[in-house]
């Protein structure tokens, strides 16, 4: 864990076959988050309202069970974004 430089590029790279897979989204924003590119996250967050502009973490919740360090860091990245950081 902790890795979140390195992270970012497969998440990125993730995203370029998959641009309107929502959650995707977070994964990059947590990374981001963690090593204070609060712009790049703010990017992320834009996306996921792009693509959902009714996204909110109760919804994200429901579809999704991330557990453990990687689930802290989704559900504080989706939070931001569920008010629009």
């Amino acid at each position: 864990m902790g890795r979140y430089e390195e992270a970012i590029p497969v998440f990125k790279e993730y995203l370029a076959r998959h641009p309107n897979f929502i959650i995707a989204h977070a994964w990059p924003a947590a990374c981001y988050i963690e090593v204070g590119r609060v712009d790049d996250a703010r990017g992320e967050a834009a996306e996921v309202m792009r693509i959902n502009p009714g996204f909110s973490r109760e919804w994200a919740r429901q579809m999704f069970v991330i557990k453990g360090p990687m689930g802290d860091h989704f559900w504080g990245a989706s939070g931001d974004m569920a008010k629009g950081a």
